[in-house]
């Protein structure tokens, strides 16, 4: 994952600290004697505009460091994770994500999907270009709001290793699906729902706000939601604490 080495939250454990080289490939018969290419997916309803104009600001910053900068526009949910699975990364240094965390989020499981995932992971690079209403990933990496300096740190060719989990449903024949955030289910997916309800009809002043108002209105509304937690038989937990949790119980989170 292309970011810097700044400190963001204090539980930012999701990266190593150390940034490493990742030259990768030098790609050839580009024009204006441009060196390496980007391939960067923008959500253009992503946090009101702003991945629009954050094109605008990488672009003569990837120009000065000799790398294209190919643009794909995505169409509806879900589409980055298909362009990402499908695309031809032979000749292609980084996949950048402009946008938020949903946008991440797709275009890491595209790429985690690829058929010739084992191939390229190695080679190719994902950037991050914070431009949504929330982007909780790029802060915890350091990287912020500022546009300018994360198209900068991109281009400086230091990276650093991201973990990310994998998430099999249990459902016969569902394909796994990746997260480099969090996995949250209950509360959190429910105040997700309901920011997602009022971002559609919410005026762009305060739709930064809209995460406290949904999560105000959840705990107002005191759910409660049954589940119960199993561990695989190799897992490092208490017989007693198995037992316990493999009882039906109410969660709120």
């Amino acid at each position: 994952c292309c970011c810097s080495s700044d400190i963001g939250h204090v539980y930012d454990n999701i990266a190593t600290k150390e940034t490493m080289d990742i030259e990768g490939i030098t790609v050839e018969g580009l024009k204006d004697g441009l060196t390496k290419r980007a391939i960067a997916y923008v959500n253009p309803k992503s946090g009101s505009g702003k991945g629009a104009k954050a094109v605008e600001i990488m672009k003569p910053i990837f120009a000065e460091a000799k790398v294209e900068l190919i643009i794909r526009h995505t169409e509806y949910a879900g589409h980055i994770t298909e362009l990402a699975n499908e695309e031809d990364l032979s000749q292609v240094n980084y996949l950048i994500s402009i946008g938020g965390d949903g946008t991440l989020a797709e275009l890491v499981n595209g790429f985690m999907t690829r058929k010739d995932h084992a191939e390229v992971k190695d080679k190719v690079s994902i950037g991050v270009i914070p431009a949504g209403t929330g982007n909780t990933v790029a802060y915890d990496l350091g990287i912020l709001n500022d546009i300018d300096a994360a198209a900068r740190r991109i281009v400086s060719n230091k990276g650093r290793l991201l973990d990310v989990v994998q998430c099999q449903p249990a459902a016969e024949g569902a394909e796994p699906v990746y997260s480099i955030n969090i996995v949250g289910w209950a509360l959190p997916a429910s105040i997700l729902k309901g920011y997602e309800a009022m971002r559609c009809i919410a005026f762009d002043c305060i739709r930064s706000s809209l995460y406290e108002v949904a999560g105000y209105a959840e705990v107002l509304a005191n759910p409660v939601y049954r589940c119960k937690i199993e561990f695989p038989a190799d897992a490092d937990v208490k017989q007693e604490v198995r037992e316990r949790l493999a009882q039906y119980q109410s969660y709120v989170y």
